[in-house]
């Protein structure tokens, strides 16, 4: 799983977390809250410091792993670009976009290495779905939503604190589509969101 795509959804957390922190009135929860994140850093600091060269490894653009990255994560998105204009309103199928990336005749044999789904949740969600597939997404997602939070301008900044950290996930890698373990990761989040209504206030 891309380490870009957890450190910006970690990093967006943390920001939704804090906007949480400061619109929160109960001074013994943020007396609490705040020791617990004071130790969390200190240990985080000491980590740092103690393994910098390990956690530095991938951080710079120009080594040759991460250029290979980037290559290889360009190309995916120009190879997805072509196979969604060959399929644009029903998709591939769920789970089928390798198998018509190679059977359409998009991915060239003869480069070395298996093919590699775009990373982006988003794009191979449209190349396996279609056009038609997330527009019944969309409109299914807004007419849930729109129910729910019809009047309660308080679930909106609770809808943010869930689902835009998972958005940003889904921007940078196709972990939440393509393997099951992220569709069921997206799943506990939705299901952890819907856990904080009280549908019947």
């Amino acid at each position: 799983v891309s380490r870009r795509a957890w450190l910006a959804a970690t990093r967006l957390t943390g920001a939704a977390c804090f906007i949480w922190f400061l619109k929160n009135k109960n001074k013994a929860l943020r007396k609490r809250i705040l020791t617990a994140v004071s130790v969390l850093a200190v240990f985080l600091a000491c980590l740092g410091m103690w393994q910098a060269d390990l956690l530095l490894t991938r951080t710079k653009i120009e080594t040759r792993l991460e250029t290979k990255s980037f290559n290889e994560r360009r190309e995916s998105i120009i190879l997805a670009e072509e196979l969604i204009s060959r399929h644009p309103f029903v998709g591939t199928g769920q789970g089928a976009y390798l198998y018509t990336l190679v059977n359409d005749g998009i991915w060239d044999k003869t480069i070395p290495g298996p093919p590699i789904p775009p990373h982006n949740t988003f794009i191979l969600a449209f190349a396996e779905v279609g056009l038609l597939g997330i527009a019944g997404l969309v409109l299914l997602a807004w007419g849930v939503l729109r129910q729910i939070t019809y009047r309660r301008e308080w679930l909106h900044y609770r809808s943010f604190v869930f689902f835009v950290p998972l958005i940003l996930l889904g921007l940078f890698d196709h972990y939440l589509w393509s393997y099951w373990s992220g569709q069921a990761f997206a799943i506990l989040v939705i299901t952890g969101w819907a856990l904080t209504l009280d549908i019947y206030e």
